[in-house]
């Protein structure tokens, strides 16, 4: 990591990255209510509410809304115009630590491990990212402003408006055709390559760059229930019924009819949970999604008996041709070869008894029943090829046990107070309201919670030791001490050193994992007589030194 001056009058002050954080700051969300663009001024309700006060006059509503939108991924819920515009943004949705949230998704980096490129390479759980139209890719450039570039999973029709380009070095690559090329997204502006941050281009298989992996966001339960009042408008049936967990969920039906892609004896179950997409980590509901029969019970009558499609499907391996068949006489041993497919097509044994009395009543047809439909009476066995209506749900069969409401949401340093019903860090010294009341003063309890955190994994880190005109000689001693205090309070690093004047150089190359070498630098930097400094500098120059240390370790 590289120390930063920020020169304000004649004192300057040293910034490095340690492990020290503002823990409420951690999540996407806060960031963006924390430090706001346009110069506005936010304030966090809880984690899943912000008020942000621009300086930036509106002339009537519909300018004030259009201004929120373009400030804001998240959702607008209202917005009041005048000489300072303000917008309350909520969002309906929860990553884990080390995530960006941005709409209902999850998004990690991962770097490349010098392979060539493959959209396989996400870890479990994560995909390579597709985006979604043109203003996500404006948010993911923010947000991940950090990093060069990343490769995205967008490809033919879904890559049309990103109006991907050839890479300008394409010729030099080898690129002569973009047809099955993958694409990439520039995050970082001054590329000397000639690509622009925010575009999208081609590129080759062999360009190293790290890969946007994503997952569905876990909703809030107030992000389930919001779906009854689009429901309704559109005219869609549904119900509200608590699921297995016992929160209350909304089930959908929307009138579509659905075959199942399958090969003679395998249906591909994987891909009917398609069809619910639409909804908050959409999925196809089944028997066993219900807290009790009774709730099925009552989901089927809503729905008129209607007979579902389930992701339920036989083994591949049991392949009886039809010219063997008899009587079905063993439908309770062939209950054994029948599985629910979660959406990554995972199998899972499900409750037998679900079935309808003496199904599955024909393990080998002409056209194999490999598949299963939901009746009120039960589960019983059809063909693939059959065109069904499938029931949705939302938040999948893992959801969490415990809802997710927005007003018992605190950040990863705090607890929820179900008797105050109000966030508590922690560590309740660490409410940054005592640590620093004149700036979170106004803050709720338990929103900003101040804390240190160690890592175990080992750092490298760079001084840039700053001899320009506007560090006098006390200013040098200031940052020499400080240089020594970060050396003796982290463990685990190894550091560097690169002096800031009119001749930018490394005075300090990486050592080993131990800090002696610094403090020897410190020492004998100490002992030298300070003449009057250079006047003048070159910062990038100085910058670019450092990040080449850091690059090749």
């Amino acid at each position: 990591m590289i120390v930063r001056k920020v020169v304000i009058g004649s004192s300057c002050k040293l910034l490095l990255l340690l492990f020290a954080h503002i823990n409420a700051e951690s999540d996407t969300f806060s960031k963006f209510c924390l430090m706001p663009s346009y110069c506005g001024s936010g304030t966090l309700e809880n984690t899943a509410k912000c008020t942000v006060v621009y300086p930036r006059e509106s002339k009537d509503a519909g300018e004030a809304e259009d201004f929120c939108h373009s400030a804001s991924p998240y959702t607008l819920t209202s917005s009041k115009y005048g000489k300072n515009t303000t917008c309350v943004h909520e969002r309906g949705y929860v990553c884990e630590d080390g995530e960006q949230e941005l709409y209902d998704n999850c998004l990690i980096m991962v770097e490349p491990r010098g392979d060539k490129f493959s959209n396989k390479l996400c870890p479990e759980g994560y995909q390579l990212h597709v985006l979604g139209g043109r203003d996500e890719a404006k948010w993911i450039a923010i947000i991940f402003r950090q990093y060069k570039a990343t490769w995205i999973g967008n490809s033919g029709d879904n890559a049309r408006f990103l109006k991907p380009k050839l890479h300008p070095n394409a010729k030099k690559r080898g690129l002569e055709t973009t047809k099955g090329k993958p694409i990439f997204i520039r995050l970082a502006q001054g590329a000397r390559d000639g690509t622009k941050r925010g575009c999208a281009y081609y590129g080759t298989e062999d360009m190293q760059m790290p890969y946007l992996c994503s997952r569905k966001a876990e909703p809030y339960e107030e992000t389930h229930l919001n779906l009854t009042e689009i429901f309704v408008e559109l005219g869609i049936p549904f119900i509200v019924i608590p699921n297995k967990n016992g929160n209350e969920r909304v089930y959908a039906n929307f009138g579509l009819l659905f075959a199942v892609e399958a090969e003679q004896f395998e249906a591909k179950m994987k891909n009917l949970h398609i069809a619910c997409y639409l909804l908050p980590k959409g999925f196809v509901a089944s028997h066993d999604d219900f807290l009790n029969a009774n709730e099925f019970t009552r989901t089927m009558d809503k729905f008129k008996d209607l007979s579902f499609r389930v992701s339920k499907g036989r083994s591949a391996a049991f392949s009886m041709k039809a010219e063997k068949c008899e009587k079905e006489k063993l439908f309770m041993s062939n209950r054994k070869h029948w599985s629910y497919y979660d959406k990554k097509g995972d199998r899972f044994e499900f409750k037998p008894e679900h079935w309808k009395n003496t199904y599955p009543d024909n393990m080998c047809a002409d056209l194999p029943r490999i598949t299963a439909l939901m009746l009120k009476t039960g589960y019983i066995d059809i063909p693939a090829m059959g065109r069904r209506p499938v029931l949705c749900s939302t938040g999948g069969p893992e959801e969490p046990n415990r809802p997710l409401r927005k007003g018992e949401s605190c950040n990863r340093a705090a607890k929820y107070n179900p008797k105050t019903k109000q966030c508590e860090c922690n560590f309740p010294e660490t409410d940054g309201r005592l640590q620093n009341p004149k700036v979170y003063g106004n803050y709720p309890p338990g929103i900003i919670c101040l804390s240190c955190k160690e890592s175990k994994e080992k750092k490298s880190i760079v001084f840039v030791f700053d001899r320009s005109g506007t560090i006098n000689v006390t200013g040098v001693h200031q940052e020499l001490r400080f240089m020594k205090e970060v050396a003796k309070n982290i463990k685990g690093s190894r550091t560097g050193a690169v002096v800031q004047d009119n001749n930018p150089r490394v005075t300090l190359n990486m050592g080993q994992w131990d800090t002696q070498a610094l403090f020897n630098f410190v020492q004998e930097a100490e002992r030298e007589r300070y003449e009057v400094l250079s006047a003048w500098t070159v910062i990038g120059r100085a910058m670019f030194l450092g990040r080449k240390m850091l690059e090749v370790q």
